[in-house]
């Protein structure tokens, strides 16, 4: 794929490497595409790149990132001065790699919407909720994880491990995962989520956390097939 095929409007995850290195964060800001120029030359939004306590210069390096249902397309780009400053709305940049294309489904996921519930691990037992961080939705699942959707970001600074809770209907009890952030970013699957969030099993609970996914998508399959899902 080329630049010129990016409609106006396409929503991008944008991730910043600072002091001229390539080492980019977990964290992706919002972004809109805007228009293209040339061959490598592009503009586009990002209110939340400009209010980092460290302001943007000239020849950072960024990690885009767009989604066209189950596929995602990353490529890399330098900021430009095309733009002449960074204290406007419309930045620039040029494309310093090509647009690669990769499948989210690395392994087959169960679409289904439950009520999820984000928590950070008690500080005396990590496998036990603590506090509460942001109420969800799932959007799917599989053997090695869940996606979930909100219309919060995770507050800054959080670690990457939590504690995922799933309320399946008829269960008294929700089931609860150990779960390692992946990424945070747009939500384009429905319109009314702002952000989707990629989880993985906790490698260090990997073993309990399978045993539960399989009993977890054995229930989900059953409630399939009894119409209550």
């Amino acid at each position: 794929m080329e630049l010129r095929f990016i409609a106006r409007g396409t929503k991008l995850d944008i991730q910043i490497a600072s002091d001229g290195s390539r080492a980019y964060g977990e964290e992706a800001l919002d972004g809109t595409f805007i228009d293209t120029y040339n061959d490598l030359l592009f503009s586009f939004e990002c209110p939340e790149l400009l209010e980092l306590k460290r302001t943007p210069i000239e020849g950072d390096f960024l990690r885009i990132t767009f989604f066209r249902g189950a596929e995602s397309y990353t490529f890399e780009g330098r900021l430009s001065s095309g733009s002449g400053s960074f204290d406007k709305e419309l930045l620039y940049a040029d494309a310093v790699s090509p647009i690669e294309k990769s499948s989210r489904r690395k392994s087959h996921r169960i679409q289904v919407n439950l009520p999820a519930t984000l928590y950070k691990p008690s500080p005396d037992q990590e496998e036990m909720p603590g506090e509460l961080l942001l109420k969800c939705t799932t959007l799917d699942i599989s053997a090695e994880g869940l996606c979930l959707m909100s219309n919060q970001k995770l507050p800054p600074g959080e670690n990457s491990h939590f504690i995922a809770e799933l309320q399946l209907p008829g269960k008294e009890r929700p089931v609860t995962l150990s779960v390692r952030h992946v990424r945070t970013g747009n939500c384009p699957q429905l319109v009314q989520y702002n952000h989707d969030h990629a989880f993985a099993l906790d490698d260090e609970s990997s073993k309990d956390g399978s045993g539960k996914m399989y009993e977890l998508t054995f229930d989900i399959f059953k409630l399939k097939l009894e119409g209550r899902l």
